[in-house]
């Protein structure tokens, strides 16, 4: 989608101004839509274009920085490309060589990466336009099943049973409730016990009372 609005915008820039678009236009309205998202848009680009100041290659990442590089790797497998790049790469190839380079740096990525996929394609940008080579290259092709296997699909094989016999010898049944109720002082007949300190503070201890005529009248000062 990145590449797809960028491809229009820059059309429409060429048919305003009827001239060629240099290729850092480009990288700039990438960098300015990848910057406006703060890196939400998950594009990790590589961008090669041919203007009048010659090749150039753009590495973009997704926050909208940039750099201006001679050989670019971008993606999962970029450790094992740019390992392949760095050894391999001399500003005097030529395209065949450039190719076989390519070839060598993406089969790299592809074994040592399982986000690379297994087929290589290549872009040859030159001043007449871009070439696409669509499965340039299978690097790593799908093997044949060697066995064969007898078990049906959606089935699993029984291989032994066992029967297990349980016999019950003890079983105890507890009720929650019960446990939780205790007796209580009044339904079991307890009188409560009279402290020291309210006979000694001078209230009517339950005898007083009942020899007393009138209950209040044989209060002790």
């Amino acid at each position: 989608m990145m590449t797809s609005m960028t491809s229009a915008e820059l059309d429409l820039h060429q048919l305003n101004t009827g001239r060629q678009v240099p290729v850092v236009c480009a990288s700039m309205l990438l960098r300015r839509t990848l910057f406006r998202y703060q890196g939400h848009i998950g594009a990790a680009l590589v961008m090669g274009g041919v203007d009048r100041a010659g090749p150039q290659i753009y590495c973009i990442y997704p926050c909208g920085s940039n750099d201006k590089l001679p050989y670019a790797a971008m993606g999962s497998g970029t450790l094992a490309a740019m390992s392949v790049l760095e050894r391999g790469w001399g500003p005097d190839l030529d395209q065949e060589q450039a190719k076989t380079l390519v070839r060598a740096a993406i089969t790299a990525g592809v074994f040592n990466d399982l986000g690379s996929g297994s087929n290589i394609d290549l872009c040859v940008v030159t001043g007449k336009g871009a070439e696409y080579l669509r499965t340039d290259t299978i690097a790593s092709e799908k093997g044949e099943r060697l066995g064969m296997y007898g078990i049906r699909p959606n089935s699993t094989l029984v291989t032994s049973t066992s029967v297990l016999s349980l016999q019950v010898t003890h079983e105890l049944v507890t009720s929650v409730g019960q446990l939780s109720q205790q007796p209580s002082e009044a339904s079991s007949g307890q009188r409560p016990v009279t402290s020291g300190l309210q006979a000694a503070s001078g209230e009517p201890t339950d005898s007083e009372q009942e020899g007393a005529p009138g209950g209040s009248q044989g209060k002790s000062p």
